[in-house]
């Protein structure tokens, strides 16, 4: 009651009474009751659409068919924002919707009764969804359908209003306060940028629009959070802007909170009440469109109503292909139970009932139904203060600590600092088994390292004779080989490397595996700086030759999802700065990989996979592969150097005067020239890239901006590629402060870096012509 207020979960407590609660029942209960969501939807696209009364005399009403109404229903459970909430755990908020939709149906058909019920139901799942049926309230009162409305109806609206915004005072000054740790609103530092109180939060609306816009706009992307409630539908949604009146306190709870979770429209539960919503008001789109047909061409009804039923399907399958969640959609994932889920079970049944317990977050629900369970880390950094801190208030301490390093993220190095310290502090190991670790408080019982536990416990970092997906090898000064990797995509969120290695000899020495975070163009800008979970727990050390360790990257430093696209890379230290080249192991890619391996930092890491975002935001790709043939999508070139090397073409991006990294360069110009390797093995040339400003009366040109490298930003010289290979460049160009607007011609060559001479152009007979390529007026600077 301190965090929501969510007096329908008293509902669930029969179930519990009677043996039959837990994680499992809840979920399949949530995923029913939203489902059943379906019903009053469709009802509500049976009345709105189809065997409505003519208008005039003479006129035809709308008669859609009696499947016209089964597009809302299928529409509506097929919507990535519900889909979300529905996967996202158990949250009593997720069943508003269908709540919701009954209430508005109720309300439709004028049944107070019903209508009152399910409003009450609605508002019993979470506070603010008092304000959400308060804003039903104002749609009755302003509603206006061909019938005339009542003064029932006003009265249920004003009613329904004034019941609202009481209840949802009484939960966040009376009850919320009553229960919280602080005297008030757990959720309120979300909000503080606004204002200290409601006064200081309204004086910031008055005279701070422009913060208010600025936040909305560019940092909670409110056009992006509307297009994906409005894409699914066909975008009918705005041809009836009353229906998104009960959207607004929801859309202004997640979108004014500077917590960029509540931002995420289908990630997370916050969007489940606005859900209903987005459909409804596609439905009476639809619904307007089709009666204004039926007035001025009431023979094309028909034909209008299964066209537009035609697009919304359309909209719907195209979009949750793009970003749903069901077998259907590209992004869907099974999560089938694993050999290491299901070792779980047995340890939740070695902690008594009684006992208080602390378990990690994915773990927490399966053991829930005690008195005394912790969840919060901060309870565990307690209990390691001298003083044994305050943990629990009038609780008792957890005496049993539940985790699977396997899964649990090491953020600030967790497991090394709070984890294995419980170890260390004598508690004592009931479990331990494929990463999964029960330990219990023993006074003065013995201390214990992280080697100390049972072989059992570090299955979990072993490969076994499991293969992987990418065979890329990479072997590190003789000492680490990378036998191959897989990528694990989870939708819009960071992909996870799982990289396989194998030791080449006994170690005596604990190597720092960092995974690096590139820009499209080779630039370094991320590093992880903990160590990933199983370096943690097996050390380098511990590792025997020929030994085949997996090793998951899931604590990860940076965002990708704003990105156009990146690259990432892999690099072994002696030591723990990853910003240090002379601590780094010397990669060396195998001569005969099916991969163009790029060595990125001056040789000093190995590039492992490229990815970029999909049309629909989901990120793609993998480890760059030989080509020996050209791709299409370039400006076709034909150009011989020294016999040596052909320029096959090329493609230029429009210059910006931005940057995704939010780094202050000035305006920019990327280029990516596509090379093939005429024989090989070849010597190493620089690339040299120009901008030139070409004077239009003597012809004569100055270089404003250039770039000298080897390809790829010095990543894959060309002594490395392969007879045939078609070679992709990418070269980022910054352009000075002083530049001035207009078009610019691009000059490209190579040379040889000793001693600066240039591959000459030679044309089809084998004739001199040039020692450069001159591509006129392609870069355009605003």
């Amino acid at each position: 009651l301190a965090l929501h207020v969510e007096p329908i979960l008293l509902l669930l407590v029969p179930l519990y009474w009677l043996g039959l609660g837990g994680p499992v029942a809840l979920l399949i209960i949530q995923a029913a009751v939203v489902g059943l969501g379906a019903l009053p939807m469709y009802w509500l696209a049976r009345d709105n659409l189809t065997l409505r009364p003519p208008l005039r005399a003479g006129e035809r009403g709308l008669r859609g068919g009696v499947f016209l109404p089964l597009v809302f229903p299928l529409a509506y459970l097929l919507l990535p924002a519900l889909e979300a909430a529905v996967l996202y755990d158990f949250h009593a908020v997720t069943l508003a919707p269908t709540w919701l939709l009954f209430a508005f149906h109720y309300l439709q058909r004028r049944n107070q009764l019903r209508f009152a019920l399910f409003a009450v139901l609605a508002m019993a799942c979470k506070e603010d969804m008092a304000l959400t049926i308060a804003m039903l309230g104002v749609y009755a009162l302003l509603a206006r359908r061909r019938e005339t409305a009542s003064a029932s109806t006003r009265l249920v609206g004003l009613m329904t209003l004034i019941a609202g915004l009481a209840w949802f005072a009484v939960a966040l000054l009376v009850v919320q306060p009553a229960f919280s740790p602080t005297g008030g609103n757990v959720q309120g530092a979300r909000y503080a940028w606004l204002g200290d109180d409601p006064w200081g939060v309204l004086e910031t609306f008055v005279r701070r629009p422009g913060l208010i816009w600025e936040h909305l706009w560019r940092q909670a992307d409110l056009p992006g959070y509307m297009t994906g409630l409005l894409l699914p539908t066909a975008v009918l949604g705005v041809l009836s802007p009353l229906t998104w009146l009960p959207t607004l306190p929801s859309l202004a709870i997640n979108l004014l909170s500077s917590d960029p979770f509540t931002w995420r429209l289908e990630a997370f539960h916050y969007a489940a009440p606005i859900a209903p919503f987005a459909v409804l008001s596609a439905l009476y789109g639809m619904g307007t469109l089709l009666r204004f047909t039926a007035r001025h061409l009431p023979g094309a009804t028909r034909f209008v109503a299964a066209g537009l039923a035609g697009l919304v399907l359309i909209a719907t399958f195209t979009y949750h292909w793009g970003r749903g969640f069901s077998p259907l959609a590209r992004p869907f994932q099974a999560w089938p139970a694993t050999a290491h889920t299901r070792l779980a079970a047995a340890l939740f049944a070695q902690v008594p009932e009684s006992a208080a317990l602390f378990a990690q977050s994915n773990l927490n629900p399966h053991v829930s139904g005690r008195r005394v369970v912790y969840q919060s880390p901060q309870v565990l950094t307690d209990l390691l203060e001298e003083d044994g801190g305050e943990v629990g208030g009038d609780l008792p301490p957890p005496e049993y600590l539940l985790f699977d390093v396997a899964t649990l993220v090491n953020q600030d190095d967790f497991q090394a600092q709070v984890v294995s310290a419980f170890l260390e502090r004598g508690y004592q190991p009931l479990a331990a088994t494929d990463g999964f670790l029960l330990l219990r408080a023993t006074p003065g019982g013995p201390s214990r390292s992280r080697d100390e536990l049972p072989a059992s416990f570090y299955t979990f970092a072993l490969a076994g004779d499991a293969r992987p997906t990418y065979p890329l090898v990479v072997d590190f000064d003789s000492t680490l080989r990378l036998v191959g990797f897989d990528l694990v995509f989870n939708r819009a969120e960071e992909v996870q490397p799982v990289l396989t290695f194998e030791a080449l000899r006994s170690l005596d020495e604990n190597l720092f595996i960092v995974l690096y975070l590139l820009d499209e163009w080779g630039t370094l800008r991320g590093a992880t700086l903990n160590e990933q979970p199983v370096m943690v727990w097996y050390p380098t050390r511990r590792w025997q030759p020929g030994e085949r360790v997996r090793v998951t990257f899931n604590t990860l430093p940076w965002y990708t999802g704003s990105l156009p696209g990146y690259r990432l890379a892999v690099g072994v230290l002696r030591g723990r700065d990853p910003w240090q080249p002379a601590a780094r192991l010397t990669p060396r890619p195998a001569d005969d990989l099916a991969y163009a391996v790029r060595l990125s930092a001056d040789g000093s890491i190995a590039e492992l996979a490229r990815l970029q975002q999909d049309i629909f935001g989901m990120p793609w790709g993998g480890p760059v592969e030989r080509h020996f043939s050209a791709p299409r999508t370039m400006q076709s070139l034909d150009v011989s150097f020294g016999d040596q090397i052909q320029l096959l073409g090329y493609r230029v991006r429009p210059a910006r005067c931005d940057d995704d990294w939010a780094v202050d360069t000035g305006c920019w110009v990327g280029v990516t020239l596509y090379w093939q390797a005429r024989q090989a093995p070849l010597p190493d040339y620089t690339v040299f890239v120009h901008v030139v400003e070409r004077d239009r009366s003597s012809g004569v040109g100055r270089i404003r901006a250039q770039r000298d490298t080897a390809p790829d930003a010095g990543a894959y010289p060309t002594r490395r590629w392969a007879a045939g290979e078609v070679v992709e460049d990418a070269v980022r160009i910054d352009l000075p402060a002083d530049m001035p607007a207009g078009s610019y011609d691009l000059v490209v060559g190579l040379y040889d870096p000793p001693t600066g001479r240039r591959l000459p152009v030679l044309d089809r007979t084998g004739r001199i012509v040039d020692d450069r390529v001159v591509l006129p007026g392609v870069v355009g600077v605003p």
